[in-house]
């Protein structure tokens, strides 16, 4: 089929909106990868069904990063590809390639909870599936690691907590964030939620390590778990009732000196 000269208007419309839809409230990350190049083939084609070309890509490239590294020439040779297809899949890839190459920002600073919640929401941008993230943040407040522990509601059994305590031991981290993304407008922390924290909390604090907040991302709205809920001290919430016991400590010993002196 010459896709260069292929025009069916209103054909296939219903799975290309699908498509995007998919796309753009779960992420390009859940979708197979013909799928993705059937995304990128819409913006040659804003009309025609491109489905079996992207299939005949992936199956002669291999997957994503191989249509996308592939030569001009190499793509032209492939039947349905003319000078368009090829010239955008080339792009697209020189593109991808430029990108990676572009240096990492510094890491980022959580000082309060609006960077955290910002942060957060940043996470899923590209991938908007039920899952949960932990960041790990430094004594600076840098971020030191973020990384994806769970797809799905259910985030949190004892192979996620080793994870996570294991995280936390080598980035040598002193609080964790965690993040869960809940597809709805308002999203509600569930009671096995709470559970999960306050143990997670006990497990950490024997490390010396604290969770900073437990945060959940829906569509419109966040919820910080940290404001609804107690999920144990904070490392600051610690530290100061350190301080206040050992002032005390000192104020007693200051007291019984004055009484031996006195005597």
């Amino acid at each position: 089929m010459d896709y260069e000269h292929f025009s069916e208007p209103g054909a296939h419309e219903g799975h290309r909106e699908r498509l995007k839809s998919r796309a753009w409230e779960d992420g390009l990350l859940s979708l197979p990868a013909h799928e993705v190049i059937e995304l990128l083939l819409y913006y040659v084609f804003p009309r025609q069904n491109v489905n079996e070309l992207a299939h005949q890509l992936i199956k002669r490239f291999g997957s994503i990063k191989g249509v996308l590294d592939a030569s001009y020439d190499d793509l032209f040779s492939i039947m349905g590809v003319g000078h368009s297809v090829a010239t955008a899949l080339n792009a697209f890839g020189r593109a991808a390639r430029a990108y990676a190459e572009v240096p990492r920002e510094i890491a980022p600073v959580i000082l309060n909870r609006s960077d955290a919640i910002r942060y957060a929401s940043s996470l899923f941008e590209h991938d908007r599936r039920a899952q949960t993230w932990i960041a790990l943040v430094n004594s600076g407040g840098v971020i030191a690691f973020s990384g994806r522990v769970f797809t799905g509601n259910m985030w949190y059994n004892d192979r996620v907590r080793r994870y996570i305590v294991e995280r936390v031991l080598a980035y040598n981290a002193h609080e964790v964030i965690v993040i869960s993304r809940r597809g709805l407008d308002t999203p509600k922390p569930f009671d096995l939620d709470l559970r999960s924290l306050v143990d997670l909390s006990e497990a950490l604090k024997m490390i010396s390590a604290y969770i900073l907040d437990y945060i959940i991302i829906g569509k419109t709205k966040n919820v910080s778990m940290r404001q609804v809920a107690d999920i144990g001290n904070s490392r600051w919430e610690d530290q100061e009732k350190s301080f206040f016991m050992n002032e005390s400590e000192e104020i007693l010993e200051i007291h019984e000196l004055s009484e031996i002196m006195d005597v």
